[in-house]
């Protein structure tokens, strides 16, 4: 479940995205807690390009799963075609 967070700012007008920091609101106000927007937003960039990549290996493996389905389909149908005898 993702976190919530409540916004903690000097005063209701916001003219600088530093003077907002966020809190997660399940917890007591701590300093060392704090995390400004930017940090957060940084974080989103980092999570959004993992997820990407996460993306591209998979169609990577998809293909690859492809390519090698079409290669044991012939040889599963070949090896049936294989008589084997008891010596």
């Amino acid at each position: 479940m993702a976190d919530t967070y409540k916004v903690l700012t000097k005063d209701n007008e916001v003219k600088n995205i530093e003077d907002v920091a966020v809190m997660r609101a399940d917890e007591k106000y701590n300093d060392s807690e704090l995390l400004s927007l930017s940090i957060l937003g940084n974080r989103c960039k980092k999570l959004t390009a993992r997820i990407s990549e996460a993306e591209e290996r998979i169609v990577e493996y998809k293909d690859y799963l492809e390519d090698y389905a079409s290669y044991v389909g012939p040889v599963r149908h070949e090896a049936g075609k294989v008589k084997l005898r008891k010596v």
